[in-house]
């Protein structure tokens, strides 16, 4: 049996069996703690099963597979506990807890026509990618419910209407923006080009960005499934899938690790570099280097990252502007030096009213 491998999310599927009445637990992944808590939960559950007694496709996503596969061997609910994927924590108190992942171990479980058991807490995303989900707030009631799976030969759940919660998409004002400089902005980004932002501070780059990418248009069905599951695996979705353009906009101390995490999140949307002068030269060579390839190396694997770049900067350190700058040429010069050559050949500059006069 293969494990699953998504986007940051692996999985090893267990094989839970008895030989004398003793549960043996068999992975690949983390092999002596998952061993070690399935003796434990074998103990909490008294799951003393005759010798001979196997499960073989529960895949163990954490401590409630364990349970799941253990409960199965033990009791008569092979057909709703076996082929499935439980994810989620059992607590010492029967309390299932939710994990990161879910659009992750959903979309596994519907390609591969395999029930998805999960806390009640998981259940609004799952069941937007998942035609058979059960789901409950305790281990009690979980069990319950795989009894009135089992008692039902077509225990289904419907698969949601993906634009059913969505909240609509915030509108940006930018009235009192130029007109000039907003024309020249939207021109290049609608042409699928890069945009550096070049103005004093108070003229709003940042108002801009966000009205730049309220531009870009609603995902496609590929795209907003590659989204949500990276999403879903970093732990910031919950109840609603996304379907528009995402905006990250990191902030200019943000390490490698950092950068590495707000590529994968801009998939599909747009990367604001706001101050883009004070960023470190290795953090920008990740972005070009991410823009080049379209994918990010992020913990040890390689994510998707295709996105829209949108920079901004002042014209000088002080960033008072041409009349009030008390700037140095020699600092001047020393801040635009910080800008890679690479930002310049790919992106169209956009400078304010005030810097073009």
């Amino acid at each position: 049996m293969k494990g699953l491998l998504l986007h940051g999310i692996e999985v090893q599927p267990a094989v839970l069996s008895t030989v004398a009445g003793a549960v043996h637990y068999e992975t690949t992944e983390c092999a002596d703690k998952k061993k070690a808590l399935a003796k434990e939960l074998s103990v909490l559950l008294r799951a003393n099963v005759p010798g001979g007694s196997a499960v073989r496709c529960i895949y163990a996503a954490s401590s409630l597979g364990i349970a799941a596969g253990l409960t199965a061997l033990k009791l008569p609910l092979e057909g709703a506990l076996t082929d499935c994927v439980a994810v989620g924590e059992l607590s010492m108190d029967g309390r299932l807890r939710p994990v990161k992942g879910t659009v992750a171990y959903a979309r596994y479980a519907d390609a591969h026509g395999l029930r998805l058991i999960c806390p009640s807490s998981m259940e609004p995303l799952a069941s937007h990618y998942c035609s058979s989900v059960i789901h409950a707030d305790t281990f009690d009631s979980l069990l319950a419910e795989c009894r009135l799976a089992q008692a039902s030969a077509e225990y289904t759940t419907p698969v949601s209407n993906r634009h059913a919660e969505e909240k609509p998409r915030a509108e940006v004002c930018i009235e009192r923006l130029p007109a000039n400089v907003v024309a020249r902005a939207v021109q290049a980004f609608e042409q699928g080009k890069h945009v550096l932002l070049i103005g004093q501070a108070g003229t709003g780059k940042t108002l801009l960005a966000q009205y730049l990418v309220s531009l870009l248009p609603e995902l496609d069905a590929e795209t907003a499934d590659e989204v949500n599951t990276i999403w879903s695996v970093d732990g910031l979705l919950h109840e609603s899938p996304i379907r528009y353009a995402p905006l990250r906009a990191p902030h200019h101390t943000c390490s490698m690790l950092g950068i590495e995490g707000e590529l994968s999140l801009a998939h599909g949307g747009a990367l604001f570099l706001d101050e883009l002068p004070e960023f470190r030269r290795n953090v920008l060579d990740a972005v070009h280097s991410a823009l080049l390839d379209g994918a990010v190396r992020h913990a040890g694997r390689t994510v998707p990252a295709r996105f829209r770049l949108i920079a901004a900067m002042n014209p000088c350190p002080c960033g008072a502007g041409p009349e009030r700058c008390r700037c140095s040429a020699e600092s001047i010069e020393r801040y635009l030096s910080r800008v890679p050559r690479w930002i310049r050949e790919l992106c169209v500059v956009v400078k304010s009213e005030s810097e073009e006069q």
